[in-house]
């Protein structure tokens, strides 16, 4: 979801809503999600829990990965890989 309205946030950038308008679609959209989550919730498997949290980590690196503004941020954050404070 964050990567969702990042990609809007930057497809429409300098758009904004009243509150009337923003509490509508904030409703509209929280009432997909949760419809979703019933149904997701109902049909739901462990092996297929187990590819949910696959998909989900995996996303969440790409997506990070594109929101970072620097241009090596790997270089910095895998250099710490295996190391542990003392």
């Amino acid at each position: 979801m964050i990567g969702f309205f990042w990609l809007l946030s930057s497809i429409f950038a300098g758009a904004a809503f009243d509150r009337l308008t923003a509490t509508i679609l904030v409703f509209v959209f929280e009432v997909i999600v949760n419809y979703v989550m019933i149904l997701a919730a109902f049909s739901m498997s462990p092996s297929a829990l187990v590819r949910l949290f696959t998909a989900l980590i995996a996303g969440g690196v790409l997506i990070s990965m594109a929101a970072n503004g620097q241009r090596r941020w790997w270089q910095h954050n895998f250099s710490f890989f295996g190391n542990r404070p003392r």
